[in-house]
C-alpha cells in the first residue's frame, strides 16, 4: 500500500505558478525575443544598434521587442551617451537560455552574422555556462 506523498505546494499556488510560467513561455515563443535574450546572455550587455545588426532586423522592430521584455521585467537598460544598452534582469531566464544554446553553439555559430573558429563558441560560453 502506498502512502500519498506530502504536498509541498498547494493546488492554488501550483495553478498560479503554472500561469506565471505560461506567460513567460508565451514571451519566449517569439524567435526574435528569444534571440535577443540569447545575445544578452552571451554578451552580458548589448546596445540596440548592435542587436539590430546581429539579428539582421530593423532597429524599430528590435526596440519594440526590447520594450516588451523591459516591461515584463526580463531585461534592464542603461543609457550610455546616445545609446541604450540592455542586459538580462530576470535570473530565471539564465538557466532556460543556457539549456537552449549550450549544445548547439558550436554548430550554428553565435551570433549568426559572425563565424567562429572551431572551439571559440565554447570559450565564449565558459564564463556563461
Amino acid at each position: 500500500m502506498f502512502k500519498e506523498k506530502e504536498r509541498k505546494i498547494s493546488c492554488n499556488d501550483l495553478k498560479s505558478l503554472c500561469k506565471e510560467n505560461a506567460r513567460l513561455f508565451k514571451i519566449l515563443s517569439n524567435s526574435t525575443r528569444l534571440e535577443i535574450l540569447c545575445h544578452l546572455l552571451i554578451y552580458k550587455e548589448v546596445c540596440v544598434k548592435n542587436l539590430s545588426e546581429f539579428l539582421g532586423r530593423r532597429q524599430p522592430n528590435v526596440s519594440q521587442n526590447l520594450a516588451l521584455l523591459r516591461n515584463t521585467g526580463m531585461v534592464d537598460f542603461v543609457r550610455k551617451d546616445n545609446r541604450i544598452c540592455y542586459s538580462l534582469k530576470d535570473k530565471r531566464l539564465i538557466g532556460i537560455l543556457k539549456s537552449l544554446i549550450s549544445e548547439d553553439i558550436e554548430e550554428v555559430g553565435f551570433p549568426y552574422s559572425l563565424s567562429f573558429k572551431q572551439g571559440e563558441g565554447k570559450k565564449i560560453l565558459e564564463g556563461v555556462l
